[in-house]
């Protein structure tokens, strides 16, 4: 077995885990601080800057220079900045978001007295840089690889930002692995050492920030992904609707038309216990003293206020169940529901899910709620880095692409090349004419990128870009399409003979869009010239 062993790592939304498979184990590292998780939380002082259990705990003293959540605008490029407004009000975000010319969003906070920015990657960078440092605490040697989980429905622009974020901290991403995925991993490696039947089990991934429900197969070590659908939904979602009928709840009872930032702050964690405990107890009683302005608030939240406060959100969670049962190719008996992430520990969560599968099946509950992602990242990660231990040799990963990948066609449709739950790796191509006017027998093509399951291709996000230019009128471009393990995208252009080519979809020549389109400088823009027979254009 190698002696540098690669270790796995959870990023999580709320709270990061990072495990390693030792001595035919997985083990758990701990932190500084002892705990098992680190939250994803860093904190921007007069003096430090801190990250996970210290930058957590100091929140509510030191809110706008207080960041998390990040995970929900990782990747993310905004058209019209003032919509940054809106999402910070949306996820009641202290901190401020920036964004420049490149589109990209930053957040704007307070450091050592200077003013800063930051992008979603470079603070995840400092928390995974945290736990790569208590990684090499732990195993005594100088941790160089890893593999990172994602959630299932994240898509190419995030999986590259994660990517870059573990760079900053030092490390090679040896595998992107979708969360869900990971915990069926670790279910596969648990079932293989007792049964070499078929199973068809439903991973239900509830964590802080995100949902994602997995239908998969699982035979003698081999784990394959049938079908995953996700939402970015997650436990922070329960503890904001219940935060938000807190504050208004005291604005009624005191007559106050709003609250500063620490006041929000201790109701925030007060949501926060109160969503925990409500796991356990029928009702929780919130007593906060001198809230606001000497005034103390007593409120008592019982389960099923609970559950109306997040009605919409069951609806939510009931409808990704059902996308998934319908997008897998077969589903068989489920027999089984594994539940992962801390949120399922709701037992109305529980609740739907039973209900959904008319309680014919049975919900395992057996591995770490908080820990399985982990786990399974470990394991994928000692297979990729050379182990030899005996029981994770057969161990097999197929995964899904999580969005279907396409260009713009004529009239804006949406030419889907790769489908989602596509089996990845994959390489899929192809054929494309140009229409529009052609001058002296040729023309140029405009072609445009996207991820998403819109037929409008405008409604789907626009990976990138290039122009093909000075196409001769009896070739058409082949347009490859490859999605490795990761996830990531490449995408290679080339021309062929018309003769014998069928081809389902036309582009537009560029002339059409020359007053349509203004873009945005991060996205990859590239022309080509007919001369260069082919040639690499995104994601490479």
């Amino acid at each position: 077995m190698s002696e540098r062993l690669a270790i796995g790592i959870d990023l999580g939304t709320t709270k990061c885990c990072v495990g390693v498979f030792k001595n035919g184990q997985v083990q758990i590292i701990p932190n500084e601080n002892g705990n098992r998780t680190t939250p994803s939380y860093v904190s921007f002082t007069d003096e430090d800057v801190l990250v996970g259990d210290l930058a957590k705990s100091q929140a509510s003293r030191n809110p706008s220079n207080t960041v998390y959540d990040m995970k929900h605008i990782m990747g993310t490029v905004v058209k019209d900045p003032g919509s940054l407004h809106y999402i910070s009000i949306q996820r009641m975000w202290p901190f401020e978001l920036v964004s420049y010319d490149d589109g990209m969003v930053r957040v704007r906070v307070n450091s050592c007295g200077t003013t800063e920015t930051y992008s979603p990657e470079e603070i995840f960078g400092m928390i995974l840089l945290k736990l790569r440092e208590a990684a090499v605490d732990y195993l005594g040697y100088n941790v160089r690889s890893a593999v990172v989980t994602v959630p299932a429905n994240c898509g190419v622009m995030t999986r590259e930002a994660t990517k870059r974020a573990a760079s900053r901290a030092g490390l090679q991403v040896l595998r992107l692995i979708n969360e869900p995925t990971a915990a069926a991993l670790a279910y596969a490696h648990e079932l293989s050492l007792q049964s070499s039947d078929t199973n068809i089990v439903v991973v239900f991934d509830l964590g802080g920030g995100s949902l994602d429900v997995s239908f998969v197969s699982i035979y003698g070590g081999i784990c394959e992904i049938l079908a995953s659908k996700g939402a970015s939904l997650g436990g922070e979602d329960f503890t904001k609707n219940l935060l938000i009928y807190l504050i208004k709840e005291f604005q009624r009872k005191e007559n106050l038309s709003s609250l500063n930032q620490r006041a929000i702050r201790r109701l925030k964690k007060a949501s926060e216990e109160t969503k925990i405990s409500l796991s356990f107890q029928s009702q929780v009683k919130i007593d906060l003293e001198a809230l606001f302005e000497g005034r103390d608030f007593s409120l008592t939240i019982t389960r099923d206020l609970f559950e109306d406060i997040n009605s919409s959100l069951f609806a939510t969670i009931i409808d990704v169940l059902s996308e998934a049962r319908q997008s897998a190719p077969t589903t068989g008996d489920v027999l089984e529901v594994i539940l992962v992430g801390g949120s399922t520990r709701i037992p109305k969560i529980q609740e739907l899910i039973k209900e959904h599968f008319d309680y014919e099946v049975n919900l395992n509950k057996r591995m770490n709620l908080d820990e399985a992602v982990a786990c399974g990242a470990a394991i994928q990660a000692a297979i990729l880095s050379g182990c030899d231990a005996a029981d994770i040799q057969d161990l097999l990963l197929l995964d899904v692409c999580p969005m279907s990948l396409g260009i713009e066609t004529s009239g804006g449709v949406m030419a889907h090349v790769i489908k989602v739950n596509t089996t990845i790796p994959t390489i899929l191509r192809q054929m494309f004419k140009v229409s529009g006017l052609l001058t002296e027998g040729q023309s140029d093509m405009h072609i445009k990128i996207y991820e998403g399951e819109s037929d409008v291709a405008s409604e789907n996000t626009l990976l990138g870009q290039c122009y093909f230019t000075e196409v001769p009128c009896d070739k058409v471009v082949e347009l490859s399409f490859s999605v490795d393990a990761n996830g990531s995208l490449a995408v290679n252009a080339s021309l062929k003979e018309v003769t014998n080519l069928i081809c389902k979809h036309s582009l537009l020549s560029i002339d059409s869009f020359k007053n349509k389109y203004s873009g945005h400088q991060k996205q990859t823009i590239k022309t080509i010239k007919s001369s260069e027979s082919k040639q690499e254009i995104l994601f490479g």
